[in-house]
């Protein structure tokens, strides 16, 4: 209902109990035809009685509207790469696998996200021993590979799984007067642009002009360093707290000049705050 903002009707109840007064009064109404939803915000309560007695319901109201671009566009048009993962019990299972989703995306209208595609067979799909791993820009890509035959790829062989390594993490200085930030990638990536918006708003809370757009400048140098070297941190902090927002596990962090900041930031000694802060005193010491 939600989703398709509509209201179905009643699969069975055609006429109220006529113990109930005039539901009318309380502007109650059985649905019997399929009604189109139109409100300022729907809103829909779902209640289930249990046998002894039990009464438990559910309030479900449709999440705030976001602007979003088309679904296409940003992959059709970007060329971004996503990483496909398909994975089987055998090696007969994965190709039969392989050929029935290529069938199911081509005759699909209309035709699904390639980033929803990626996510789905990344983080809701159990890994078994036999699988394959290639990198699609959009669908017809997808299909086009046959999900598969990539390149005569071949399921990998089965292998154990190496213990986990320490992972650390390294923040190096400022040492160009460009920063170069891809703008696909704030664009496209929500948690991303989400650290860097909130470091930038913290700069002009404090008093001192935007980063954006300058960090995307990449023929042209920042000549104003306060906003080089804040944008610097804020883009740095931003790639390592994206990766931790996504579960990294990270057993160490090390910097250098500037890196130092976003490493004290990422380990939880420094809060943003005084990340952004720290950033823009350091340069105004030298």
């Amino acid at each position: 209902m939600l989703e398709h903002k509509a209201i179905p009707p009643q699969a069975s109840h055609k006429v109220w109990n006529p113990k109930i007064p005039d539901p009318s009064r309380h502007r109650m109404t059985l649905s019997k035809s399929l009604k189109t939803w139109d409100a300022p915000m729907r809103a829909a309560m779902i209640n289930s009685y249990g046998a002894a007695g039990s009464n438990a319901a559910v309030l479900c109201c449709e999440a705030p509207e976001q602007p979003r671009p088309d679904r296409h566009s940003l992959t059709e048009n970007r060329h971004v790469k996503q990483p496909i993962i398909l994975s089987a019990a055998s090696v007969s299972s994965l190709r039969r696998y392989q050929n029935l989703l290529a069938k199911y995306i081509a005759k699909t209208t209309p035709q699904p996200n390639i980033e929803e595609i990626a996510y789905t067979l990344s983080e809701r799909r159990q890994r078994h021993k036999n699988f394959i791993v290639f990198e699609a820009s959009n669908t017809a890509e997808l299909i086009e590979m046959r999900l598969g035959d990539v390149k005569g790829q071949t399921p990998a062989p089965e292998r154990e799984i190496s213990p986990r390594k320490p992972l650390v993490l390294v923040f190096g200085g400022q040492s160009k007067q460009t920063i170069g930030l891809c703008k696909d990638i704030y664009e496209r990536f929500f948690t991303f642009r989400t650290h860097v918006d909130r470091c930038d708003t913290i700069l002009q809370q404090l008093g001192y002009p935007s980063i954006l757009p300058a960090i995307f400048q990449t023929g042209s140098k920042i000549t104003d360093m306060v906003v080089l070297q804040t944008g610097f941190v804020a883009v740095q902090y931003a790639a390592a707290a994206t990766w931790v927002d996504a579960s990294l596990q990270i057993d160490a962090v090390i910097g250098h000049s500037l890196g130092e900041l976003t490493a004290l930031a990422i380990s939880g000694k420094l809060s943003i705050h005084d990340l952004t802060a720290s950033s823009w005193l350091r340069r105004a010491q030298h």
